[in-house]
C-alpha cells in the first residue's frame, strides 16, 4: 500500500466483508503520529468494529487462525517467523462480537511484538455493537 491513502481505499472498498469477521493489513511504511490519528479518526467514524491494533515498526504480520473464530497470535511471513524492526506498520480489526478472551489474547500478543521489534502499538477497543 505504502500510503494511508491505499489503506482507507482498501478498508471502504473490503467494509462489508469485513464487517462480518476480521482483517489485517500491512502497510509497508511507518506511519506518523498524524498518520495514525488519521486511522484512528477512520476508524471512530466505523460503528461496527470492536478492535482495531496497530503495530507501528514492525516486519510483515499475518495473523494465524488456531481456535475459534479470531486468531489466537500474530506471526510474520518470514521463514524462521522472526519479530523485527522495520519500516512497516499493521492494521488489524475485528468486528466480531463476543470474543473478549481471545481479544485479550490478541492485545497480550501485541504487546509482545511491540517489545521484541522496538515498535510502537495502539490499541482501540469498542465494546458496543
Amino acid at each position: 500500500m505504502k500510503t494511508i491513502k491505499g489503506l482507507f481505499g482498501w478498508l471502504t472498498k473490503n467494509w462489508e466483508e469485513i464487517s462480518d469477521i476480521f482483517a489485517w493489513a500491512n502497510v509497508r511504511k511507518e506511519l506518523t503520529d498524524e498518520e495514525v490519528g488519521r486511522i484512528q479518526e477512520y476508524f471512530l467514524k466505523k460503528k461496527d468494529y470492536r478492535l482495531v491494533i496497530i503495530i507501528n515498526g514492525v516486519n510483515s504480520l499475518r495473523p494465524q487462525r488456531t481456535w475459534g473464530s479470531l486468531p489466537e497470535w500474530f506471526r510474520n511471513d518470514t521463514a524462521y517467523h522472526d519479530i523485527y524492526h522495520a519500516e512497516n506498520a499493521f492494521v488489524f480489526v475485528s468486528c466480531l462480537e463476543d470474543e473478549d478472551e481471545a481479544e485479550k489474547l490478541l492485545i497480550e500478543s501485541a504487546q509482545e511484538i511491540e517489545k521484541q521489534a522496538n515498535a510502537k502499538l495502539y490499541v482501540m477497543q469498542r465494546r458496543e455493537l
